[in-house]
């Protein structure tokens, strides 16, 4: 693996975390969810906007190699969200590393256990970090039938 750097999301890394998430969804996402809940995604929710709320309200983390972000996360509380890993970069232990440094941190809020929603797409990967399925969720989403997976584990 490449030299890694984790570190809390900060003011000028804000647009290199926005088009890592955007590349991730566009790519990595696109095959599983139909094209409108992508569109949307996209074009709507993810925006400068969405990733400077985040930042004021979540610890939030990017992965840098060679100084640019090829991964981001966060912890709001008990729950784990946004994580994304750059295409480019899957398979390659970015996404471990996060969920480490993301784990390490939600223990030393004396938490002693964290969940998620899984995408479809990351579903194995959480698996194989010992994420459990606590529920199956599908919900109607501009007018497609959108399916996460609620998972959590213990710290």
């Amino acid at each position: 693996m490449d030299i890694v750097e984790l570190r809390k999301l900060e003011d000028e890394l804000h647009r290199q975390a926005l088009e890592c998430i955007l590349k991730t969804v566009e790519v990595s996402n696109s095959p599983d969810y139909p094209p409108s809940v992508i569109e949307y995604q996209l074009q709507t929710h993810y925006t400068m906007d969405w990733i400077r709320k985040q930042m004021q309200s979540r610890h939030f983390i990017v992965t840098l190699i060679e100084g640019k972000v090829v991964g981001t996360g966060s912890l709001d509380g008990d729950e784990i969200k946004a994580v994304f890993v750059d295409p480019s970069y899957q398979r390659r232990g970015v996404g471990r590393a996060m969920m480490e440094e993301l784990e390490g941190y939600a223990r030393t809020m004396g938490l002693k256990e964290v969940t998620l929603k899984s995408s479809i797409t990351a579903y194995d990967f959480y698996q194989r970090l010992d994420y459990r399925l606590v529920e199956k969720l599908s919900e109607e989403f501009q007018g497609d039938r959108v399916v996460t997976y609620l998972m959590k584990k213990r710290l």
